[in-house]
């Protein structure tokens, strides 16, 4: 990555961390996107993971105390049994048909949303099935957060629980994956470099995004989400 790109990398993940600190999820729909449009996919799935990792281990720090551990963890189990599955599925299914499926699930799942859709949350197939779908696309696209951003919308969790046990979910979620991309020999040392460039301005936009939560009604953070899950499945059209 030359210095102008590096740059635009950098302003990127400083929108996607001040993003997800709002809404709690975000980083890999923003930041994925863009970055392809000047790497390539088998470069920009452990860049976003590696940033991404620092930036939930300041959010998990920050917001431990709303943490529910008895709803986020099955959902943690479904998800590791769905990232082997997705590394798989970035090297060997076609990109084109994979991202747009899953773009047109979430885009729907989202106008659900605005529909009034609800789903229970305390059901443990759910927690489990919305898991495995997360950790799939977190190994193939770098992009875990919607399912997960959905199932809690739809069981209206209030503000403070969401974003902090989703914080939990990317953290663990974000580790496994660079385990399983460690493992099929996908992280280079000139990657890690390029990777750790990107923490400061990461770490910068998720400071200014929990900063500005603060001032986020219960309502409005709701519309937000949703408006967000909506882009996010669009955004995988393109």
């Amino acid at each position: 990555m030359d210095g102008a790109h590096l740059l635009a990398a950098a302003g990127v993940v400083f929108f996607g961390g001040a993003v997800q600190g709002v809404a709690g999820f975000g980083m890999g729909m923003i930041s994925v996107p863009a970055l392809l449009r000047f790497l390539p996919p088998a470069a920009v799935t452990p860049l976003s993971l590696i940033v991404g990792t620092f930036m939930n281990f300041f959010f998990f720090w920050n917001l431990r105390r709303n943490i529910r551990i008895g709803l986020i963890l099955p959902i943690l189990a479904g998800a590791a049994l769905g990232v082997m599955p997705g590394i798989w599925a970035l090297e060997t299914v076609p990109e084109g048909p994979f991202k747009t499926a899953a773009g047109l699930f979430i885009a729907l799942a989202g106008a659900l949303l605005w529909l009034g859709w609800k789903c229970p949350v305390e059901k443990r197939p759910l927690q489990l099935g919305v898991g495995f779908a997360s950790g799939v696309l977190s190994g193939a696209l770098s992009v875990s957060g919607p399912p997960v951003a959905i199932f809690l919308a739809a069981g209206s969790v209030r503000k403070d629980v969401f974003r902090a046990s989703v914080s939990v979910f990317f953290l663990t979620l974000n580790l496994l994956t660079l385990i399983g991309l460690a493992q099929q020999r996908l992280l280079g040392p000139s990657l890690l470099k390029e990777a750790l460039a990107l923490v400061p301005p990461v770490l910068a936009g998720a400071l200014a995004g929990l900063r500005l939560a603060k001032h986020v009604s219960e309502k409005l953070f709701r519309v937000f989400v949703m408006t967000m899950i909506v882009v996010s499945g669009l955004s995988l059209l393109l």
